[in-house]
């Protein structure tokens, strides 16, 4: 019972502005970054939508959602959504999501240049993972409170 009114609270809260200015860790470089599925991951517009639209009233700049052919990492700029596939070695995890992190010679920033994000197929319809997630994408880190869409833990993180 306590955790359905921690995840309904979740829901109705999803985050406050000093908890996600405090989250903040990392930022990109000059882009608006683009939300991009690539091709073969089934992720529900909807969804997906929402979960953005969610992060642009927040204050977030994003650009368009695209879908496109991917290789291994998408363009510069980009926010990239995979579906699971044999890379993704930590199974028993819905997702995994990485920033990179290298300047036009090929050395570390501190800098978002693109993210990649994938998703397990059975969780690709799942508004708050999907918001979740692409806040990593966007620079945040976890939140140690429940109730903010950047919660470390949750039934369905």
């Amino acid at each position: 019972m306590k955790l359905a009114a921690l995840l309904f609270l979740s829901l109705l809260n999803p985050a406050n502005a000093g908890d996600m200015a405090q989250l903040r860790w990392q930022s990109w470089d000059g882009y608006v970054p683009n939300i991009v599925v690539c091709n073969g991951a089934d992720v529900d517009q909807e969804a997906l939508e929402e979960a953005v639209d969610n992060w642009r009233a927040r204050g977030e700049r994003i650009g368009k959602i695209v879908r496109k052919s991917c290789g291994e990492y998408p363009d510069r700029g980009d926010i990239a959504i995979y579906e699971n596939n044999e890379r993704q070695t930590r199974s028993q995890y819905a997702v995994t999501s990485t920033n990179v992190f290298l300047d036009a010679d090929g050395n570390q920033t501190e800098k978002i240049l693109l993210a990649r994000i994938w998703i397990k197929s059975n969780y690709l319809d799942s508004r708050i993972l999907l918001e979740h997630e692409i806040g990593h994408g966007l620079g945040f880190k976890d939140s140690s409170d429940m109730n903010s869409i950047m919660a470390r833990s949750g039934p369905i993180y």
